[in-house]
Parts: structure tokens; sequence; C-alpha cells
């Protein structure tokens, strides 16, 4: 198995992404993030979709620097003061989880509009990509398996004049 930057520069590069800057990688690594994780992350943050509209989220853990402490997840949302006690830290970690909560519950309203679009998994609604056997989410691994296609046979009865 290749290192976790190779890993993740492959499969930004698959993507089409470009690698972002090394801080933000080390951050995503620190909040344990997976390379498809990081891809996923990353076009929703090149397509606008920080914040709680983001599809991955993850604690990244408390960071100190110049006196302040900074509570952060990795879509974005951050929170700075100058010491968090434990209460005020689960309480940041409580609303930002309520708010994408209810991001996510928007989100998985059906747009009859998407009917050709790819199709998103229905625990994590992250979006399905295609394999031979079907549809499989990269982020729990859930596998849709879809029938193969029947043609019809072929008309053999009468035909119509001008037909």
């Amino acid at each position: 198995m290749r290192p976790w930057p190779l890993e993740t520069h492959a499969e930004l590069v698959g993507r089409g992404i470009a690698d972002p800057p090394p801080a933000r990688l080390e951050l995503y690594r620190n909040a344990g993030l997976t390379p498809a994780q990081v891809a996923d992350l990353e076009e929703d943050l090149a397509a606008g979709r920080g914040g709680t509209r983001a599809r991955i989220h993850a604690p990244v853990p408390r960071r100190r620097a110049q006196g302040l402490t900074t509570l952060a997840c990795v879509c974005g949302s951050s929170a700075i003061a100058n010491e968090f006690s434990a209460q005020e830290e689960s309480a940041w970690r409580a609303s930002h989880e309520a708010a994408v909560t209810a991001a996510l519950a928007t989100r998985a309203q059906p747009d009859p509009l998407a009917a050709g679009a790819q199709s998103a998994c229905p625990e994590c609604m992250v979006t399905m990509r295609p394999v031979p056997e079907g549809e499989r989410c990269p982020e729990c691994g859930r596998t849709i398996r879809h029938e193969p296609a029947s043609h019809p046979e072929e008309f053999t009865g009468p035909h119509f004049p001008g037909a």
C-alpha cells in the first residue's frame, strides 16, 4: 500500500483536482480523512460547497497559536477564542453537527430534475461511483447492484402498409 500523501495525490489527480496547500493536507491527515474523503472535500470546496454544505465533516484537533485556541471542522467551519472549556467545545461541536444534519436533511430531498444524474448513497449521501456490477459508494462501500438490461424480442407479426 502506498503512503497516505501519494495515495491522496493519486486520488486528486484521478479526479482532475489540484493538490491543496500542504498545511491543508496536514489538517486533513490529522483529522483522519481517507484519500477519497480528501478528494470529495476538495471537490466541494472548488464548487463553493464549504461549511455545512460540504459532504465530509470531521473534527480537527485543537490548535493553539498566538494565545488563541481554534476549534475546527475539515469543512472550513471554525471558532476562535482565548480558551475553550470542555463544555464550550462540546457545545460548538454539537451546534456544528446540528447545522450539518439540517443541511443534509435538505439535501436528501429528492430532486425531480435529477433523474439522469448519478445517484447518492442512501446511507451517507456521497455520490455513487459506477462499477461493473452497478454503483458503489466510495465512502462506506455500499454497493447497489443493477440487473442487466433486457432487449425486446424481434417483432415477427404482420406489418401494416405504410408503416
